[in-house]
Order: structure tokens, then C-alpha cells, then sequence
């Protein structure tokens, strides 16, 4: 009976791709990730470096990146989970707007505008007709760091089979939505389940996230976003209906350029707010307006299911991988230039979660507090809206350590994904 339900799911879904319907906001977020405790969470063990197998000739391609990786100091120091400890990155999504970005921290002065590093697009946590709770479904705002990264992440109940695992076979380049949700690749006996929902490398974060971890996604490189494009229909919804617990996804190239700059114990800040300018014209980021950095990655299969470290090239490299171990390989366009969402209202909530109102969660524009500065990331007079179905998890006070916090009251509010201009404040 399962299989008819399923085959007549697909029969629709292919309708469904092929008339083109316009995207609304959908996602597929994970669980059974043992949840964080709420004090300190406990650093995993150093990893050695991989050894090439015996025999096996060594690559040794040498290479150049302009996305470099600033030097990280965490793992140095004895705070490394301390609350007060900054991290020299820091990452904050933006529920609101489903923009997730990560900065490099300025430590000349201590109200100084920090540098953004990285931006990119993202899928937060949604309701499905099976999941109506807003506590469940919502993506929980906070303060909250690291506690591990994963490659090739599998969930204990196999719900979500691994991207990649030794004992799977490869899901081909090129497989459609249809048939990464469906069961031709799912492991053997394996019903009701999605395979590779985690993507590539995923990031449990403490303390008190209630599992809401940052992944990547369906499908390889060449797919791009493609797959977050995928799930922000509404009918993927009523087609599969996958649970939604609140996690975050990114496509898998850009989760892997997160891990490559943010260590263990970075800051991850996660809010609901309103996007702005410190400085309209965006004079020091005009490098980077016209022309992306470019970094190269190395995908293998060692570590699945083990701790992660970075996929660059130059990384891989330094722990001798043999190309018969590479799964995948590429450059990635890293987008530099910040591009903030203004607010727009939308009629009964209609694409509330298309990724272009500024408003995911379509709450009263009267209960947002205070703006997100996305060219410095910094905020200005920030609160964490007090809404029904927004829950706060992460460390209790304060709301947003103090390094991300500014008193500039001039700024420009970011113009809405269909206006050419934004007003002043």
C-alpha cells in the first residue's frame, strides 16, 4: 500500500515539475541528532591527519585560492566555549529573510564594524500539514556556538540515510529531485526515508538548540541551489510532507566554505530582524560588487560519518588524498558583496517563505525591534521579537554578545526584493 501511496506522490510531483509552479517556502529539516547539552558543550577529540593508503600515490597538485581562510585561534584557548569568548568568526542568520552570512570580527577597537566574509542564501524551518506545532517547525533565535561538525551526517533512526556512506551505493550526478526523495537509492529495507537530506558536512550547534543544526542538502555541486529553489514549493509540501524541526540548509558548496571558515566554538547568531546599511553605497566591499573570490574544494570519502575538517584543496592536500577516494572537485564563486532584503508585506501570507519578503514567518511589522547592519554585522537597538511560535534558545543573556553591537543611528533600511530603491530610516 505504501508503495501505490508513493508511486501516486510521484505521478504528481512529476506534473508538478514539469508545469514550473511558482516556488513558495518548503523545506526538509532534520532530526534524531543527539540534542546539545544546555551548559558547555564538550570539544570533540583532535583528529590525526589521514594517511594515503599503502601504495597509493599521493596527490600533489598545488594550488591558489583568493577565498583565503583567516587563521583560527579557538582551539588555543582554554574559553574556547565560554560564552564571553568571541570568536574571530561569527556566523548570523537571519530567519527573517532566510540569509545566512558569516563575518570576520574586527579586534581594533572594542565598537569597530566587522568584515563580511561570506553571504548566501538559505531554508529555515517551516510547517507541513503533519507538523502545525510553531514550536516545532519554527527555527529557535539565539546565541549559540559550534559543538561539531559532521561529514556525511546520518541520523541514529536512519530517517535521513547519509549522502554518502561506505555500504550505499553513489546517488549519480545529475538525479533529479524526484529520485533523491524517492526509495530507487534509499539502503536496503529503508522506507519513508530521505536520502542525503544532511548534504555534505552539517554543524550541531549548544547550547539548548533543540537539534536545530545548519546542513547542506540534496544533490552535488553542479546542482548549485537548485535543490533550496526545489523546496520552497508548496506542493513539495503536500506531495512528501517531510517533518520540519528548525534546521537550516544551505547548498552543499556553500556548507562547506562555512566549515572551511568557521572552527569549532564559532558564534552563531541567529535572529529575526530588519536589514540595513551602515553605509549605502558600500564603498569597502566595491571589489568584491562585479567579481566574486574563488575557492577550490576537494570532496572524498574519508571521514564519513566522522568529525569534519575543511574540504580545501590546499587542506586535502596537506593529508595526502588519492584521487580514487574523490567523490567530487570544483571551484566555488564566493559571494562577498552584502545584499540586504528590505520588509514587504504580502496578502494572507501568500510566499511568506519564498525567500523574498523579509518576513518568513509573516509576524506584525510593529514587533520587529531594532535593525541588522548587514554590511558591518552589527545591530542596531536589537530585541528578539516577542511573538507567539518564535521561541529563543542558545546561551540566556544577553541577547547578542556585545562585539555585535553598534550605535549608529544613521542607516539606510534595505529595499524589498522588488523595489529598486530603499528610503531612509
Amino acid at each position: 500500500m505504501r508503495s501505490q501511496v508513493r508511486t501516486m506522490k510521484e505521478i504528481i510531483l512529476s506534473v508538478v515539475l514539469v508545469f514550473g509552479l511558482s516556488s513558495f517556502a518548503q523545506t526538509i529539516s532534520v532530526d534524531g541528532i543527539e540534542k546539545e547539552p544546555s551548559s558547555k558543550p564538550k570539544a570533540p577529540a583532535a583528529r590525526s591527519s589521514a594517511v594515503s593508503a599503502p601504495g597509493a600515490k599521493a596527490s600533489n597538485l598545488k594550488t591558489k585560492t583568493n577565498a583565503s581562510k583567516p587563521q583560527p585561534t579557538p582551539a588555543q584557548n582554554k574559553n574556547f566555549w565560554n560564552q564571553e569568548t568571541a570568536s574571530p568568526i561569527f556566523i548570523v542568520q537571519n530567519i527573517a529573510t532566510e540569509k545566512t552570512r558569516v563575518y570576520k570580527r574586527c579586534q581594533q577597537t572594542t565598537l569597530c564594524a566587522h568584515e563580511l566574509l561570506f553571504e548566501t542564501d538559505s531554508i529555515v524551518g517551516q510547517k507541513t500539514d503533519k507538523q502545525l506545532d510553531p514550536k516545532v517547525y519554527m527555527t529557535r533565535l539565539g546565541h549559540f556556538k559550534i559543538a561539531k561538525w559532521t561529514k556525511f551526517f546520518e541520523d541514529k533512526n536512519r530517517k535521513f540515510p547519509a549522502w554518502y556512506k561506505s555500504d550505499y551505493s553513489v546517488v549519480p550526478k545529475g538525479t533529479s529531485a524526484k529520485e533523491w526523495l524517492g526509495p530507487k537509492y534509499l539502503p536496503q529495507a529503508e522506507v519513508n526515508a530521505y536520502r542525503g537530506a544532511y548534504g555534505w558536512l552539517t554543524a550541531q550547534l549548544g547550547p539548548n538548540a533543540d537539534e536545530q543544526v545548519i546542513h547542506g542538502t540534496y544533490g552535488w555541486a553542479s546542482d548549485q541551489g537548485n535543490f533550496l529553489t526545489y523546496f520552497r514549493n508548496p506542493l513539495v509540501s503536500f506531495i512528501d510532507d517531510p517533518m520540519s524541526q528548525g534546521a537550516t540548509r544551505v547548498e552543499n558548496q556553500a556548507v562547506a566554505y562555512i566549515r572551511h571558515l568557521a572552527d569549532l566554538g564559532t558564534d552563531v547568531l541567529r535572529v529575526y530582524a530588519l536589514e540595513a546599511y551602515a553605509d549605502p553605497l558600500l564603498a569597502r566591499y566595491e571589489a568584491y560588487k562585479n567579481q566574486n573570490s574563488v575557492w577550490e574544494w576537494v570532496l572524498t570519502i574519508k571521514d564519513a560519518q566522522k568529525d569534519s575538517v575543511s574540504l580545501d584543496k590546499n587542506v586535502q592536500v596537506k593529508r595526502n588524498f588519492v584521487y580514487s577516494d574523490v567523490l567530487d572537485e570544483g571551484r566555488f564563486e564566493v559571494d562577498r558583496y552584502p545584499t540586504g532584503l528590505g520588509y514587504s508585506a504580502t496578502l494572507f501570507g501568500l510566499g511568506a517563505g519564498a525567500g523574498t519578503t523579509g518576513n518568513t514567518y509573516q509576524i506584525s511589522r510593529k514587533h520587529f525591534k531594532g535593525v541588522f547592519l548587514v554590511d558591518e554585522g552589527r545591530f542596531v537597538d536589537y530585541e528578539h521579537p516577542q511573538v507567539g511560535g518564535l521561541s529563543v534558545g542558545g546561551y540566556s543573556k544577553p541577547v547578542l554578545p556585545a562585539y555585535a553591537l553598534s550605535k549608529n543611528s544613521s542607516f539606510i533600511l534595505a529595499a524589498p526584493a522588488n523595489s529598486p530603491h530603499s528610503g531612509p530610516r
